[in-house]
């Protein structure tokens, strides 16, 4: 990250530098124009990250963790689903609050052969905190797969919007005075 720090704040030097030059060398007429062009880049390009790069990475993110919470629905009775995992004698267990719970898997109708160390079941849980009932946790292949998507797509997708959206519209409209000093500067 201090690389990055120093690559910004030399990027931001030397934009400052370009508009110092720009206020040395150019008419105040001229100057202004590029000046404002400046800003306006700047302003136009944090409010399109507000209003079109967040919300699409906000979709992304939900899109991810919605995926890693499919199929929790509640059963009958149930107010809230734990997901617990088997220990060696075939009881299933979970924590809360530095709290170990630990029940037999038989006594909810489940067959302890079919569950091995560390694997993970659904406890349906009611308002008092009672077990409602025990269920299997299906394996989240697809979820995974979904929820992959979604973390490359709420970094490349913005990326993209600016690069091939924002990118140039700044260049040939609010922001042409900036990018044709910038190209003649340089």
């Amino acid at each position: 990250m201090d690389s990055l720090d120093r690559n910004s704040r030399s990027r931001f030097r030397d934009l400052n530098e370009t508009l110092k030059r720009a206020k040395r060398c150019l008419p105040e007429p001229e100057y202004q124009e590029v000046y404002h062009s400046y800003h306006a880049v700047i302003k136009n390009t944090l409010l399109f990250l507000a209003v079109v790069c967040l919300p699409v990475i906000l979709i992304c993110l939900y899109i991810l963790f919605g995926s890693l919470s499919a199929g929790e629905e509640l059963v009958d009775g149930s107010v809230e689903c734990i997901t617990a995992r088997m220990d060696y004698d075939g009881n299933f267990y979970w924590t809360r609050d530095s709290k170990v719970y630990k029940y037999p898997l038989s006594g909810y109708g489940m067959s302890t052969a079919e569950y091995a160390v560390g694997d993970r079941v659904r406890v349906y849980l009611d308002q008092s905190g009672q077990i409602v009932a025990v269920t299997s946790t299906p394996e989240h292949k697809a979820g995974t797969v979904t929820g992959a998507a979604a973390c490359i797509g709420s970094i490349l997708f913005p990326v993209l919007l600016i690069l091939l959206v924002h990118c140039p519209i700044a260049r040939k409209t609010y922001g042409k005075a900036w990018y044709e000093f910038n190209r003649q500067y340089r």
